[in-house]
């Protein structure tokens, strides 16, 4: 199931961030990484098999290319689903305490995680952009349809 616009140019973003030495690719301890940063638990012998899955040119690496094969091949293998599963499992990480909502602290924390330094004016705009009702919280629906942008 390819990647709609919106999910492929998060996807790439999200590329970039794990690519740590901008070379393109990604090592297995940049995924391990990456992962350990959002709260997935996969270590970096994971990410090597997980590397090799996706590797089309046998540099025991993965371009960006690759990666994004990968995404889609799970997708698929998903059976339609996901998607969805994707920008929930997302909404989970930045949702810190579990609570069911992403505040303004949660947002700025995962934005570090992933690597980006934005300011409290920049946090403030994007709580804007997303949160819809203006309780200064956003929601997994609110989350999903700014992914859906």
């Amino acid at each position: 199931m390819p990647l709609s616009k919106q999910a492929r140019s998060q996807m790439e973003e999200l590329f970039t961030t794990m690519d740590k030495n901008g070379k393109g690719t990604v090592t297995a301890a940049e995924l391990a990484t990456a992962m350990s940063t959002i709260g997935d638990g996969l270590d970096e012998e994971a990410c090597t098999e997980l590397i090799s899955i996706a590797d089309l040119d046998g540099d025991r690496l993965m371009s960006s290319e690759e990666f994004l094969a990968l995404v889609e091949q799970g997708l698929e293998l998903s059976d339609g689903q996901g998607e969805e599963e994707l920008i929930k499992e997302e909404f989970n990480s930045f949702d810190q305490n579990g609570d069911g909502y992403i505040d303004k602290e949660e947002l700025k924390a995962a934005m570090e995680g992933m690597g980006e330094e934005l300011t409290d004016q920049q946090i403030d705009q994007m709580m804007r952009a997303a949160d819809v009702d203006g309780d200064q919280k956003i929601t997994m629906e609110e989350f999903k349809r700014m992914c859906n942008q």
